[in-house]
């Protein structure tokens, strides 16, 4: 069903049943169980939606879309933001929505034509989307392990008053890199330097964006960053949960675009830290390093 909001065209499918996840499976990864009274046959005890925004990505978003569409307890919802591909990107999200209603999954799939107005503004029209319990973000190039899903549910389900879980990730060079670098949420003292959380490992409960604001659309790099000090800052509750949540493929966006990064977050840090003059020191440091 195509429908307009806006200057945005949406294409939606609606579809229902659990049989037979894997769409297809472009790379090896091993296949789990259902554990701790959670299964693809009964509903999680909190929903959840996934958010991907993507733009001339044909080379990873059908890793992306497979690994969100065979998780061992997949998703209510999946709300996809274009921003103007030019390559067979919409293409291969319309082939997935239709194989996924074909299969009866059920997950509500939903195809928004963004125009290319950034990264940032695009999150917010996803999460303008979803109306799951739970938002994930995950990039068009990134993508979940089989059981991502069940761990991050089951972290809600253990600490009711958790309003965002943070995961670690696995960052690789592509999806056979042999030698990855695991990089794990870093404490809260260290966030006038640095983001300290990995932002497609933070799954957070839609109620938080209500309370806290969406992302701040004068940032294209750093916005998920101010998002989390803003968190922070207002005692939002975090849960850290050591196991790794998300695949990250390096050279994306942010890693591009570092001089941009680097102004963003000097300028988010100098904003919200209570001693500014720790974030200019942080800025200093990072481009002396190259991080």
């Amino acid at each position: 069903m195509l429908r307009l909001r806006g200057d945005s065209a949406i294409l939606e499918s609606s579809v229902r049943s659990t049989v037979n996840q894997n769409i297809s499976n472009p790379y090896k990864a091993a296949r789990v169980s259902s554990r701790r009274g959670l299964s693809s046959a009964s509903a999680p005890a909190v929903s959840y939606g996934v958010i991907t925004v993507c733009r001339d990505s044909t080379a990873t978003i059908r890793r992306t879309i497979d690994s969100v569409l065979r998780q061992a307890v997949l998703p209510g919802e999946y709300v996809f933001v274009d921003g103007g591909s030019q390559d067979g990107t919409v293409a291969i999200i319309e082939s997935a929505i239709a194989e996924a209603a074909r299969r009866s999954l059920p997950t509500r799939c939903t195809l928004i034509h963004q125009h290319n107005k950034g990264i940032t503004q695009a999150w917010n029209i996803g999460l303008g989307t979803v109306t799951t319990d739970i938002v994930c973000i995950l990039n068009s190039d990134d993508w979940y392990d089989p059981d991502t899903a069940e761990r991050m549910i089951a972290r809600f389900v253990r600490d009711p008053r958790a309003a965002i879980v943070l995961g670690s990730g696995r960052y690789l060079q592509g999806a056979y890199d042999t030698t990855p670098r695991i990089c794990a949420p870093r404490p809260f003292f260290a966030l006038p330097f640095a983001m300290t959380v990995i932002h497609p490992a933070c799954f957070v409960r839609r109620g938080v964006y209500s309370q806290i604001g969406p992302f701040d659309e004068r940032y294209q790099i750093a916005a998920d960053y101010d998002f989390v000090y803003r968190c922070h800052r207002a005692g939002v509750r975090f849960v850290r949960a050591p196991e790794v949540m998300v695949n990250v493929q390096r050279g994306g966006f942010s890693e591009t675009n570092r001089a941009l990064g680097w102004q963003e977050v000097a300028e988010i840090g100098r904003r919200h830290a209570r001693w500014p003059i720790l974030a200019g020191a942080g800025a200093l440091a990072r481009q002396l390093f190259k991080r």
